[in-house]
């Protein structure tokens, strides 16, 4: 049984790690770490509240994780675009 509560014990350090990072890639990497790893803990000791709650962040911290790639990936692409006028279409500054 020790090493379903080390599993446990990784989960609970991945997520101290987790809150500690201050790169939105980085927190987000070690959440899903952190889930996968109290998603075996919860189904080796069957605490379907711990499971349920890690099958919401996985894939929540799943869709952010994308998301910030994605926005970091537009971010480095070239501007070939003329300059923006106004801050939007509504703006007209």
């Amino acid at each position: 049984m020790f090493w379903i509560e080390l599993i446990g014990y990784c989960g609970t350090g991945l997520t101290i790690v987790a809150y500690a990072m201050k790169a939105s890639v980085h927190l987000r990497i070690a959440g899903i770490l952190s889930s996968l790893a109290f998603l075996v803990y919860g189904y080796l000791t069957a605490s379907y509240p711990v499971m349920l709650m890690e099958m919401i962040l996985l894939p929540l911290n799943s869709f952010r994780l994308a998301e910030t790639l994605y926005f970091a990936r537009i971010a480095s692409l070239p501007r070939t675009a003329a300059p923006m006028t106004g801050c939007c279409k509504l703006c007209g500054r």
